[in-house]
């Protein structure tokens, strides 16, 4: 829980406030659909979602929307969760299901995303397979990894951060300390990639991954676009400090 304050950016005022863990949740999302459409491959159509929560269910909403996935599905440790997650999207995105066996659902899938508070990993590097995208959104501690690190040294890694990732990421910070590598393993910033500076996917057969950490750019340039489009649309209330 928390509040979100941005300010002028002509004379540093306040100028709105607004819900910090909906803005998070959105962006959060918006970056990995952006992340996606960059790395995966053109022609990906199967979508897993690991998790069942607040950032699960927005990534299973936000991706289909962008992506032409033909089947959308979930898993998470509790089936009823998972359940009810499907369920509550089934208007918005028909072709969701619910995953019974996770190493199955994961071999098949062209794009995952983990949005997990796993402390060890719920991927295992021989379960992906080759072509496969992988964003790593939940376990966000350097103390967690949803993913086995093993699979970073035979994968293009990208980060939101450099500094970020070798602080904050997990499945980086226990590859190096595995001894399967070091910052070489980072393939680069994934700003790069969408600024067309850096080469992302290189051939079909490449497993990309996203780390997705988040930066404090996102939440500007999100919550801006929030206040932008409620003060066209005259949403909101209005207050004074």
């Amino acid at each position: 829980a928390g509040v979100y304050l941005l300010y002028g950016d002509q004379d540093g005022v306040p100028v709105c406030m607004m819900d910090a863990g909906r803005l998070t949740a959105i962006r959060t999302a918006a970056a990995t659909v952006a992340a996606t459409l960059a790395l995966a491959r053109p022609d990906a159509r199967r979508l897993l979602i690991i998790g069942a929560g607040e950032q699960a269910e927005r990534h299973a909403a936000a991706l289909p929307a962008a992506c032409n996935f033909e089947q959308v599905l979930v898993w998470a440790r509790r089936p009823q969760a998972a359940e009810a997650l499907a369920g509550k999207l089934k208007s918005r995105v028909p072709m969701i299901a619910v995953a019974g066996d996770l190493r199955a659902a994961t071999a098949g899938a062209d794009v995952i995303c983990t949005c997990t508070s796993a402390h060890d990993p719920v991927l295992d590097a021989d379960w992906i397979a080759q072509g496969a995208h992988i964003n790593l959104v939940g376990s966000s501690f350097v103390q967690f990894s949803e993913l086995d690190p093993a699979l970073l040294p035979r994968a293009r890694y990208f980060v939101d951060s450099h500094a970020s990732a070798l602080e904050q990421a997990g499945e980086l910070r226990r590859a190096m300390a595995a001894g399967l590598g070091g910052v070489e393993l980072i393939a680069g910033e994934i700003g790069s990639v969408l600024g067309g500076a850096l080469p992302g996917r290189v051939n079909a057969k490449d497993i990309t991954i996203f780390k997705s950490l988040g930066h404090a750019a996102e939440d500007v340039f999100a919550a801006r676009y929030a206040y932008d489009a409620a003060i066209r649309q005259g949403s909101g209330s209005t207050f004074v400090m």
